[in-house]
């Protein structure tokens, strides 16, 4: 219901104004603390006179130069709020006033612009208790009244069980707008959370009935604003009930009442309170479904780490903006001690444990900076933390380029912690080519010349991200590549120097997972040195070549076509073969091309391919990274053979290689730790297997991150031990979280999707969910057959697998034709004496009998 217009206060007359003025010139020159003293002692019981007053002092204030803009704003602020206070001092109702047909029984509370009374119903007609909320009296009249306006018209249009239902409205006798509202008996989310020593689960459970308030509210067009403990309060039998719309913003315009004007769309921060505000509400930018979405992130991350996000210790708006703005917030489960645990019924560490992986990422992406990077909706966010009590994989990520970066990217930590990880590709280009400078008299002419135009094309480039440059704003990292690739086409450079650009930008993509983006720019780079050769004439050995061609086979064998990858890596190592024999290069170029056979299938034409590139290591490069790298291969190629102790020994040489190695260069190590933890898994050594998983994934997630890529080839290793320790639930989770994480880096058909999603669907049918099971085997087959040639041992694997889970079923017509096909496959790829084609046959004969 909405109330008659407020009448515009009455201006002061003569003799009004001559007490104001002689107020104003007592206290102008005053010191803040003192001149608010005196003028509580002189106004404080008449409200009407100390507004004008403090207009006036806000405009001596404006008119002094000798304070900056921004101070300047912020004293008179200052001064306007401790009026305020002064005014929000006196009772707006005193016990016993009649409002409509309630009368007052006592004050409850303040917030936003009103005051909260206790009310009983007067009349005859029911009893009731409800809690009567009043516009506060004083010099913000006008705005305070329109939003209390547009708050009636919000929550007349709410009925939820988890909101606060509006019962009545109207007026008082002194023309002040009032609501009666349900009135809730109950206390803080927080305080009641603690009370009880609720549990992570239980707080999550209540967390998310108040989600879906919000997001009913969202869908009625309706953004709080205002969302903290304070504003929810849990009854006695534990709902939730969301309260106080009074900055809430209706984003359809046609909603508000005419009768005055609406919210303006960015609340000044007093109207806020400071550790629960978003970046866009402290700015004064757009506020939108997201704000929600934060302040959300905001009281989850108190519920779970008993701590508030956002420190806000600053005492100026610049300050506030830049805690709130640009201060990450520490991850929840980095802020628990004792006491925290101990209202949650649990141990530090343990909870500790509990709230690291999916609970940090969903809280953390709430709370990210930009609204267009956090949950699309509180339907999002409630739907990740439904997917954490379900045990399924959340969607969250901890930091979208943490997740996705590749090898290229993580090289340089240095740059990382400079300029974002985004940029740091760039850097690691500039700090190869600034140092190949530094050896010119050692290169050609025309390399040098090279050189120094693709460093100074990169320091252009990563200057983009330098602070002084964007003004605070974040660099895009997929923005800063593709201007980069971009500005490559206008420069009037040498088509190899051009190449060298390209090389740098395509390794680049390709280190964030964008393989199609990756490929393109690598192809062009191979094309432009074709056109330098047409130009001055083939140059024996031309490293820049053959760099282009090997990456190009990489990202190419990466996106599963082998036959195009086989093809660049014969190329690069037939140039080096013959410019540069027995060197680390040529070893790198056959380790390229074994790898791309290996991952083809081609076991027996990888192998010797895989030895020689370990032998010239060892001999031009001993005790290496890409030593132990090579030995790493070799072992793959081993545990495809079965020869799993082999397997193993190799390993164990390559991690005790990594162990020489200084810190910054033992990139890969935890990979070779997890290729290690399922040699010993395969060997039936679960114990040693559990240690060095542990450690493997304790060094992806310190180095990249829990949802990084080198996480997830951890965290698929896990489930696999954990499936041959009995516990299939734990496996089950932790496949669907690296199938997720493939997906991401690699893209939905990838071969690797392909391989772990028929382990997932293995452990389902074990489990007895066949139909689930089915669909899944289907799904890798898919991808298998689209992405791997046709005699590819690993698509025998995907059929044999999806055969043995249909015999599991009793579905013994379906499983007898993808037998006979892997079969096929299997005796063609590896030969028919070879254990898994062994397997198969006698599975095959089985099904005959």
């Amino acid at each position: 219901m909405t109330g008659p217009p407020t009448p515009p206060p009455p201006q002061p007359d003569a003799a009004a104004w001559d007490r104001i003025q002689a107020v104003f010139h007592r206290v102008a020159d005053l010191p803040l603390d003192a001149q608010l003293e005196a003028l509580s002692a002189e106004l404080g019981d008449e409200p009407a006179l100390l507004g004008e007053v403090m207009a006036l002092l806000a405009a001596d204030r404006r008119r002094d130069t000798r304070t900056a803009p921004s101070t300047r704003d912020w004293l008179a602020g200052a001064v306007g709020d401790a009026a305020r206070d002064l005014l929000d001092a006196r009772p707006d109702l005193v016990p016993g006033t009649l409002v409509g047909p309630w009368r007052v029984i006592r004050e409850i509370g303040r917030g936003g612009m009103g005051s909260v009374h206790l009310a009983a119903r007067d009349d005859a007609e029911y009893d009731a208790q409800v809690a009567i909320k009043v516009i506060r009296g004083g010099p913000v009249g006008g705005l305070a009244v329109a939003r209390f306006r547009v708050e009636r018209q919000i929550l007349a249009g709410l009925d939820h069980p988890n909101v606060a239902r509006m019962l009545d409205g109207g007026t008082t006798a002194a023309g002040l707008p009032w609501l009666a509202l349900e009135f809730v008996e109950g206390e803080p989310i927080d305080r009641f959370c603690d009370a009880r020593r609720l549990s992570v689960r239980d707080r999550i459970a209540l967390f998310l009935l108040v989600a879906e308030a919000v997001e009913y509210a969202h869908r009625r067009l309706v953004v709080h604003r205002d969302l903290k403990p304070g504003n929810v309060l849990v009854t006695a039998d534990g709902v939730p009930k969301l309260l106080d719309f009074g900055i809430a913003k209706l984003l359809d315009p046609e909603a508000v009442d005419s009768g005055g004007p609406g919210p303006s769309t960015t609340a000044p921060l007093r109207l806020m309170t400071p550790a629960y505000a978003s970046p866009e509400q402290v700015r004064g930018q757009r506020v939108s479904t997201a704000t929600d979405v934060y302040a959300l992130g905001l009281l989850l991350y108190e519920l779970l780490a008993g701590q508030q996000a956002q420190q806000v210790t600053g005492s100026t708006p610049a300050e506030m903006e830049r805690e709130i703005c640009q201060r990450e917030p520490s991850r929840p489960s980095a802020r628990v001690d004792a006491a925290i645990a101990a209202a949650r019924d649990t141990t530090a560490a343990r909870l500790a444990r509990l709230l690291a992986g999916d609970l940090d990422n969903i809280v953390l992406t709430a709370l990210r900076k930009e609204p267009d990077r956090r949950y699309a909706s509180v339907a999002a966010m409630a739907e990740d933390l439904r997917r954490y009590l379900d045990g399924r994989p959340v969607l969250a990520r901890g930091t979208p380029w943490g997740y996705r970066a590749g090898k290229f990217v993580r090289r340089h930590r240095a740059a990382v912690a400079a300029g974002g990880l985004g940029v740091a590709s760039l850097a690691a280009a500039v700090m190869f080519y600034t140092g190949r400078l530094s050896d010119e008299r050692d290169l050609a002419r025309a390399e040098a010349t090279r050189a120094n135009a693709i460093a100074d094309f990169l320091q252009d480039v990563f200057s983009e991200a330098n602070p002084d440059r964007v003004l605070g704003r974040e660099v895009s990292v997929a923005d800063l590549f593709e201007r980069g690739a971009a500005r490559i086409d206008s420069l009037e450079v040498a088509p190899e120097t051009k190449a060298g650009l390209l090389l740098v930008m395509g390794n680049a993509f390709r280190g964030v997972g964008d393989l199609e983006r990756a490929e393109a720019l690598l192809r062009e780079a191979v094309a432009q040195h074709r056109v330098g050769f047409e130009a001055r004439g083939w140059v024996p050995g031309e490293v820049g070549y053959t760099d282009a061609l090997d990456a190009l086979g990489n990202v190419l064998w990466e996106r599963g076509r082998y036959d195009e990858a086989e093809a660049a890596h014969r190329e690069s190592l037939a140039i080096l073969h013959a410019a540069v024999p027995g060197s680390e290069q040529e070893a790198t170029a056959l380790h390229n091309l074994g790898v791309t056979l290996k991952e083809a299938g081609r076991f027996d034409e990888a192998a010797p391919l895989l030895e020689e590139a370990r032998a010239v290591f060892h001999e031009v490069a001993p005790d290496s990274r890409a030593e132990a790298v090579a030995l790493s291969t070799l072992a793959a190629l081993r545990t495809t053979r079965s020869e799993d102790s082999a397997a193993t020994r190799l390993l164990r040489e390559a991690v005790a290689i990594y162990r020489t190695l200084p810190e910054a260069d033992r990139e890969g190590e935890e990979t070779i730790l997890t290729s290690l933890g399922q040699s010993l898994v395969l060997e039936g050594r679960l114990d040693e297997a559990e240690a060095v998983i542990a450690e493997a994934l304790g060094i992806a997630e310190r180095r990249y991150g829990t949802n990084s890529i080198e996480a997830a080839g951890a965290l698929e290793e896990l489930g696999r031990l954990e499936l041959a320790q009995g516990d299939s639930v734990s496996a089950e989770r932790e496949l669907r979280r690296a199938i997720l994480a493939y997906s991401a880096v690699k893209g939905e058909r990838h071969p690797d999707v392909a391989y772990t999603t028929s382990d997932l669907a293995e452990l389902i049918a074990a489990r007895g969910r066949f139909a689930e099971a089915d669909s899944l085997h289907r799904r890798a087959v898919s991808i298998a057959r689209e992405t791997l040639e046709a005699d590819n041992p690993y698509l025998a694997r995907a059929l044999h697998e999806h055969a043995k889970s249909l015999l599991r079923a009793g579905d013994t017509a379906r499983a007898r034709p993808l037998l006979v096909e892997a079969l096929r496959i299997a005796e063609s790829a590896v030969g028919a004496d070879h254990p898994f084609t062994r397997q198969i046959a006698d599975r095959l004969e089985a099904t005959r009998r």
